[in-house]
């Protein structure tokens, strides 16, 4: 009997091997694709509503780090922080590296 699917060369096993390997790697790009443009349009979302939103009273207090006001850089830093695009271990190795520096 004759099967319409069956293989009669091994080329054709290497080929859809080559080919189901090929398609894994084609859809799990296409995923992580649509995974990270996802997570782009999230935080281009959240950085609009930050740049719009009101600043409280204690979002202020906690952004003066010296207690002179706020200044552009700590204002800047704080932004970026509530945005959570860095952190305060991302920050304190530069401001120590700062002071090292400004002696």
């Amino acid at each position: 009997s004759h099967h319409p699917c069956r293989f009669t060369r091994g080329s054709s096993y290497i080929f859809c091997a080559l080919f189901g390997v090929l398609s894994v790697v084609v859809v799990t790009m296409l995923m992580s694709h649509i995974a990270s443009a996802s997570t782009e349009r999230l935080r281009e979302k959240n950085r609009r509503e930050l740049l719009r939103r009101r600043l409280d009273p204690q979002m202020i207090i906690d952004m003066d780090k010296d207690g002179d006001g706020v200044s552009q850089e700590e204002f800047v830093i704080g932004m970026l922080a509530a945005l959570g695009t860095i952190t305060q271990d991302d920050i304190d190795p530069w401001m120590r590296r700062f002071r090292e520096l400004d002696k």
